[in-house]
């Protein structure tokens, strides 16, 4: 069996990895002009693969392009060359990103994970090249993407994928003993360094989505170009002339009856029996004056009191 038929086929009349109808239920259409909010907490799922799968295309483009004569390939995350129809790794066709996209979408969609995965993906994928010297060729890059997507899983998602999932689940053709030496060669390529840093994710993050973001303009026609801006102009409106949540009137009128309120006296200068006073005063009407007596006569008779022992507030 042949690697393209191994990982699912991406030729025309082929089988695809998964149907149609469930990808467009798990994932958002490209070709939706309504494109649904994305954010560093929740990115749009397709528009954030494609764009990492855009930028591994960009690096994979760069090993071809620039062929080292040994290039540090490790063996463990190598394909067979009999498989790929090939005798020698130079042979080996650059992938398209269509191939790349419905090979990412498909481990993500079986293994369901978060779309947050593929942009730390991406991450391990540029640490391996800057800091373990790693050639990303298109003899490894499944391999290399199948494990770096299994370390985000276990660094980000609290439930995360399991060695076994990935033969049950995704590729039935690896052994577990075969994903964890990988995962134990990867680690040891990173030098266990996984860690992602807010500030790391958000530069990927926005890097992406502005990659995302001209792909996605330069693909539309002047209708779609113009459609979309007079969407973006409705919903202005819209968000103008939505009511505003806390009503001024009302507003305006609890604060000026909170300026016209009998102000209470300072603590700092007078005491709490007197602070009752005032308090009983103000409630009270004129003609209740009466009423006010006993509050006096509970004043003197608490001051009386409080002048036995000394206090701050008394001197």
């Amino acid at each position: 069996m042949s690697t393209e038929d191994r990982y699912g086929s991406m030729k025309a009349g082929a089988t695809k990895p998964i149907e149609a109808e469930k990808a467009k239920k798990f994932f958002y259409s490209a070709n939706d002009i309504d494109k649904p909010c994305s954010s560093p907490s929740e990115p749009n799922v397709d528009h954030t693969v494609r764009s990492v799968c855009t930028q591994i295309h960009k690096l994979l483009d760069h090993s071809v392009r620039h062929h080292k004569k040994n290039p540090k390939v490790i063996p463990v995350f190598c394909e067979d060359l009999h498989s790929l129809g090939v005798t020698d790794m130079t042979q080996i066709p650059l992938p398209q990103i269509e191939h790349m996209h419905i090979f990412m979408v498909y481990i993500m969609h079986q293994l369901q994970m978060n779309p947050q995965c593929s942009i730390i993906c991406l991450i391990y994928l540029e640490r391996l090249i800057t800091d373990a010297k790693v050639v990303l060729h298109p003899i490894n890059w499944r391999r290399l993407v199948v494990i770096s997507l299994l370390m985000a899983s276990k660094v980000w998602e609290d439930h995360s994928v399991r060695n076994a999932a990935i033969v049950q689940r995704a590729f039935p053709f690896f052994t577990v003993k075969e994903i964890n030496v990988m995962e134990q060669e990867f680690l040891e390529l990173l030098d266990f360094n996984l860690t992602i840093t807010p500030q790391e994710y958000l530069e990927y993050y926005f890097s992406l989505r502005e990659l995302c973001g001209a792909d996605f303009l330069a693909k539309l026609k002047k209708e779609e170009l113009e459609l979309l801006e007079t969407k973006s102009k409705q919903q202005s409106r819209t968000a103008a002339s939505r009511p505003k949540s806390i009503d001024e009137s009302a507003l305006s009128l609890h604060v000026s009856s909170l300026s016209s309120s009998t102000p209470l006296p300072s603590t700092q200068t007078t005491s709490e029996p007197a602070r009752q006073e005032c308090a009983a005063s103000s409630s009270a009407s004129p003609s209740s004056s009466s009423q006010q007596q006993p509050v006096e006569q509970h004043a003197s008779s608490t001051t009386s009191e409080s002048d036995a022992t000394p206090s701050p507030l008394n001197k």
